[in-house]
């Protein structure tokens, strides 16, 4: 029986949530920068635990264990309490839905690219399929209640924040590789294939996030020789994800974002920069041709990824051997390789592709726009944004990311910033 002090504590404790819960939702905060705040800090920090407790998959990670159900379902609950939240705080404090015809154009389409992948992975009972669309409806009450007052200073800290946890746990993993051998997940002992991932443990995703952190830490206000300390161990970090695809995505995007940059903000420092970028990597190409040539070990690394190669290669079979009914979208499946657009066409069908790359087009040349204009504090998120989607789009040629958490969220907060920020000029 419940003694009556207990059943006392336990009424307190309830109100106490309560008050939390209800003075959350009144408070008058900035709601978009709340909203990405806690957007920002599920993508930062949730799969953190997987380096410190060996958790993630014993298939491609032979001394790690596989994820609990609970852990694999618990981002996804979180993530729609923060959706639940925020709408209920927007009704709270009134905030009236923008109605505009850009807004409620771009309103249904995100909600179509929510609702296909969710409908089909739920007949399908697969959260592969479920995982392309799910974070799309993060898209939705910003477009109904934002009236642009994103805090582009504060989202600044935030990734400054997760630029020093990243280096501080790839260091760890590093020292204690070489310490105690200790391995972090994607790699094997006795062997050149260990890859490092950082705080989220994952190379692949980790060397595309690369994209975002570097341009962020140039162009963020600081010390010179602080810059090109952080931008150097960056780079050795990218080259230690050992993915060939995120390093290929990462460098092109900074080729091809500094030069869409030179063209709608011409300026001499900007040419200078990019004549220097295309300089480097010619060397940089010449010099790892030449590495290859003298280098059994480098030689035998490629070996190692034979496997991993020939597994991209056989999308394109699978592609050609597709029917009208898998164009169409017809017989979603789930994973069919590792391209994550010939993924999406097999599974949604080509008019859902279109849709996909028409948004990521879309949103470069918002966030172009956006650089155009100079905003003055905080602007290194949006030069972050542009390379990091330019990145994120050509790594979908050959990675399926929009199904690798947190990297798809990722990508639906830099599509947030494109929404917030430009109903502030409006």
């Amino acid at each position: 029986m419940i003694s009556s002090q207990t059943q006392y504590e336990e009424l307190g404790s309830n109100n106490r949530v309560k008050r939390i819960i209800i003075g959350f939702v009144k408070s008058r905060s900035n709601i978009e920068t709340s909203f990405v705040g806690f957007l920002l800090f599920l993508s930062f920090y949730y799969f953190s635990y997987r380096y410190p407790f060996q958790i993630n998959s014993s298939l491609t990670s032979p001394t790690y264990k596989d994820t609990p159900f609970i852990l694999q379902v618990l981002k996804y609950v979180l993530f729609l309490w923060g959706i639940y939240f925020t709408s209920l705080k927007a009704f709270a404090n009134r905030l009236k839905p923008q109605y505009n015809k850009e807004k409620m154009f771009f309103f249904f389409v995100y909600l179509y690219l929510f609702i296909i992948p969710v409908t089909s992975g739920t007949m399908a009972k697969s959260s592969y399929l479920i995982e392309t669309g799910i974070f799309f409806i993060a898209l939705l009450p910003i477009l109904l209640f934002s009236n642009g007052n994103l805090d582009a200073v504060k989202v600044s800290r935030s990734f400054s924040l997760f630029l020093w946890v990243s280096i501080l746990y790839e260091i760890v993993q590093i020292a204690l590789f070489i310490i105690n051998d200790r391995l972090p997940a994607l790699a094997y002992s006795n062997s050149w294939s260990v890859r490092f991932g950082s705080v989220w443990d994952d190379p692949n995703s980790f060397s595309f996030i690369l994209a975002f952190l570097i341009p962020f830490v140039v162009l963020k206000k600081g010390a010179k020789i602080e810059k090109i300390f952080v931008v150097s161990f960056l780079l050795v970090a990218l080259m230690l994800t050992q993915s060939l695809t995120g390093i290929a995505g990462v460098f092109a995007s900074l080729f091809l974002g500094t030069f869409l940059i030179n063209i709608v903000k011409p300026r001499k420092s900007s040419a200078r920069l990019l004549f220097l970028i295309v300089i480097l990597y010619s060397i940089g190409a010449i010099m790892c041709y030449i590495l290859y040539l003298n280098s059994p070990q480098l030689q035998n690394l490629w070996y190692l990824k034979q496997d991993s190669i020939n597994a991209h290669l056989n999308i394109i079979d699978t592609f050609y051997q597709a029917g009208y009914v898998e164009l169409m979208g017809f017989n979603p499946q789930g994973m069919h390789g590792e391209s994550g657009y010939i993924n999406i066409l097999l599974n949604f069908g080509i008019i859902y592709l279109i849709v996909y790359l028409l948004v990521q087009l879309i949103v470069i040349v918002k966030l172009l726009k956006i650089i155009k204009g100079s905003p003055k504090e905080g602007s290194e998120i949006y030069y972050g944004a542009l390379f990091f989607v330019i990145s994120f789009a050509l790594g979908m040629t050959n990675l399926p990311l929009d199904v690798a958490f947190p990297i798809n969220l990722a990508y639906i907060i830099c599509v947030i910033f494109v929404y917030t920020f430009e109903q502030n000029e409006s």
